[in-house]
């Protein structure tokens, strides 16, 4: 989960220390990979590449965007229809 970008993760109050351990030293193994040029990645991941997620959310951002201004123009045509 942490080579996918995860940024918060759920754990037992009895867990914390040791998750925090955990996730420092899974962040500096894949920090000293990206220096040495050798990412491991796993095909049977179906995990886009951080750019290409960096334009879906941007997509959808932009998609909602348009459908809440498409709602606001609607709801104000209707009114001054009278509708």
């Amino acid at each position: 989960m942490v080579r996918a970008g995860i940024n918060s993760v759920s754990i037992n109050p009895d867990a914390t220390v040791f998750a925090r351990k955990l996730v420092a030293s899974i962040e500096q193994r894949i920090t000293l990979e990206k220096a040495l040029g050798k990412v491991k990645l796993d095909p049977d991941w179906d995990i886009p590449d951080p750019d290409e997620r960096v334009k879906v959310f941007f997509k959808v951002v932009l998609t909602l965007t348009l459908f809440s201004q498409f709602i606001l123009v609607s709801e104000s045509f209707l009114k001054l229809r009278g509708d």
